[in-house]
Order: structure tokens, then C-alpha cells, then sequence
């Protein structure tokens, strides 16, 4: 991974950690305007990282191709948990 890439996953990491505390610390219902704001950016930075991932992925060599496919069916099976 890039210089970039690796800064950017910090990123998405930090800006998780900062959507729950505003949602744990605020009732929903008076920032709803806010949330879908917010809710709207963390899904271009899902999007972003699953672009990534895979270009990483891609990319990477492995040691026999079931492998590299073996990682692109978990990473697809599992993703939409990380968007819910």
C-alpha cells in the first residue's frame, strides 16, 4: 500500500470512531439533518476503501490464484456487514 493509501485508512479509521462518539453523545432525532450528512460521507469513504482494497488486492501476488480469488469472496461475502 501507498503512502496515501495507508493515510487514508487512518483516516476512515478515525472518522468511524468519531461518527459513534457524535451518535452515542447526541440524541438522533434533533441532529437528523447532521446525521444524514455525515451518514452520506462515511459511505463515499466506504466506497473509497473497498476501491482500494481491491486495487491492492489486484495487484498483490499470491501463491496460486484460488487464493487471490479465495480473498476477493470473503471480502465480498462479508463487506456489506462493515456499511450496516
Amino acid at each position: 500500500m501507498t503512502l496515501f493509501e495507508k493515510a487514508y485508512s487512518l483516516f476512515a479509521v478515525l472518522f468511524a470512531i468519531s461518527f459513534i462518539t457524535l451518535l452515542l453523545s447526541t440524541q438522533i432525532i434533533q441532529s437528523f439533518s447532521l446525521l444524514i450528512i455525515i451518514f452520506s460521507i462515511a459511505f463515499l469513504i466506504n466506497i473509497f476503501f473497498m476501491f482500494i482494497l481491491f486495487k491492492d488486492l489486484y495487484y498483490r501476488q499470491f501463491s496460486s490464484p484460488g487464493k487471490k480469488m479465495a480473498w476477493f469472496a470473503i471480502i465480498l461475502l462479508f463487506w456489506p456487514a462493515s456499511v450496516l
